[in-house]
């Protein structure tokens, strides 16, 4: 028996080792996978692909198939209307998440230069209604998002201010 509840508190379903929490994200409890791997038949932990040689398929086709789905999805995502965000997440604080989970400022592209934009604008004296605290740190994602709210992530920086808002180097840590 595990420590941890058998219920997610976020979703109400009973939890497994493996559990899809309607926040559609996947939790998977390392305690119960053990305890669950331990009781198992070594015939039950087959690979993907033998069990689909063993239904009489064709792992090799199958992949391919999921492969070409994946490139259609692609495809219909980059071929729409899309906006694109700079989304500005707190790395530090008290781990309450507020009224507030990030701010968003809208830019016009993927490219690097929407960054440096972005983090201009954030820089302005200018009257503005992002306040970031000083003395965080935040987490900076260029995204895309289609009609349907799709989020495609373009690029992931850090930035802090030391005066001003900067990106962090890739050596430094909190």
């Amino acid at each position: 028996m595990t420590l941890y509840s058998r219920v997610c508190l976020r979703c109400g379903g009973l939890q497994h080792w493996l559990h899809r929490c309607r926040a559609d994200v996947m939790v998977v409890d390392p305690v119960m996978l053990q305890a669950d791997w331990e009781r198992t038949n070594p015939l039950d932990r087959l690979s993907m692909s033998d069990w689909l040689r063993i239904q009489g398929q064709d792992a090799e086709e199958e992949r391919r198939k999921a492969e070409a789905e994946i490139q259609a999805a692609n495809d219909a995502y980059f071929s729409g209307s899309l906006t694109y965000r700079v989304e500005l997440h707190s790395l530090t604080g008290t781990g309450f998440q507020g009224g507030f989970d990030h701010w968003s400022i809208q830019v016009e592209s993927p490219r690097d230069a929407a960054l440096l934009r972005a983090l201009d604008f954030i820089n302005t004296d200018g009257p503005s209604p992002i306040a970031l605290e000083r003395e965080h740190r935040y987490l900076c994602k260029l995204v895309s998002l289609d009609k349907e709210g799709i989020k495609y992530v373009w690029s992931v920086r850090e930035i802090t201010c030391d005066g001003a808002w900067q990106f962090a180097s890739a050596g430094e840590s909190a």
